[in-house]
């Protein structure tokens, strides 16, 4: 595994990830755990879950296109094995990156969130666990 740079790490940590249900829009953030985002969870019978991104694979840059086509390819996949999911979306405070389309899936364990994220060629994906405590796992 490739070593992540102290940027690449901090970038990732301060990103604003939101999950969207009906009823509004959840930010989580790297690190704490968060009542609200365990109570998401309970409501969807869930004990764990992972947001997984399929855009600009290892931080590259790709079109408008292409990012939504990769999207929509994950999206395929997740419908294709049946999996419970939420729309999502990842951004840079800072707003020098574009903002990206993610899924917060719910019951995807640790082997499966590394190998989806890793089909989409993600430098890391988000997991959740019942307590809402979200920490980066790191594919690189």
């Amino acid at each position: 595994m490739s070593r992540v740079s102290p940027a690449l790490q901090a970038a990732y940590a301060a990103a604003n990830y939101a999950i969207r249900e009906r009823s509004g829009s959840l930010r989580l953030r790297i690190g704490g755990t968060d009542a609200a985002l365990a109570s998401l969870l309970a409501r969807h019978g869930s004990d764990h879950a992972a947001l997984v991104s399929a855009f600009n694979p290892r931080s590259e840059r790709l079109s408008r296109a292409m990012n939504r086509q990769r999207h929509a390819w994950l999206l395929a996949r997740l419908q294709a094995e049946r999996r419970r999911w939420l729309p999502a979306r990842n951004s840079d405070p800072g707003g020098d990156f574009p903002a990206e389309a993610a899924v917060l899936i719910f019951d995807l364990d640790l082997a499966d969130a590394r190998g989806l994220g890793r089909a989409f060629d993600q430098n890391a994906v988000v997991l959740i666990d019942a307590r809402g405590l979200a920490r980066l796992c790191w594919l690189r």
